[in-house]
């Protein structure tokens, strides 16, 4: 087994540290600090990609053109405060994972474990809110 590339997108540098305690023998992290560093790691033809949501000058989640820019990559966007709503519509926009920016280095890595294995992360409140939404717009039973 070899160490798969992850490029790490922040501009805080405490959470850069935090995200470098990763097992270094699966993961080999690459930091990126704006939107022009996803896009050189997608032309590298590399996708797994861990952001932090409070990156300066992103658009905002609802924006259209998160889809075309999550494209292909395998997108874990990590928030100091998640909330079932940014997570919900990181989602929609095509993010594989949605979590805490300071997850513990062991999640952190199951995340990527998971994500880089074509599997989607989410918290337990925000599945529950997703499915709770599915079934209101579910018809009553006959």
């Amino acid at each position: 087994m070899y160490a798969l590339p992850v490029l790490m997108l922040t501009q805080d540098a405490a959470l850069w540290q935090h995200w470098q305690q990763l097992n270094s023998a699966q993961w080999l992290p690459a930091r990126g600090q704006t939107l022009a560093d996803l896009e050189r790691w997608k032309q590298q033809g590399r996708h797994l990609v861990i952001l932090d949501a409070a990156l300066p000058q992103l658009p905002q989640w609802s924006d259209a053109q998160w889809a075309q820019r999550v494209g292909e990559l395998k997108l874990v966007v990590l928030s100091a405060r998640p909330s079932d709503e940014e997570g919900r519509q990181i989602l929609a926009q095509g993010a594989s994972g949605y979590a805490h920016a300071y997850s513990t280095p062991t999640t952190l890595s199951n995340i990527l474990h998971s994500v880089a294995t074509g599997n989607i992360w989410l918290g337990r409140s925000l599945l529950q809110r997703l499915l709770q939404d599915v079934d209101n717009r579910l018809p009553e039973p006959a």
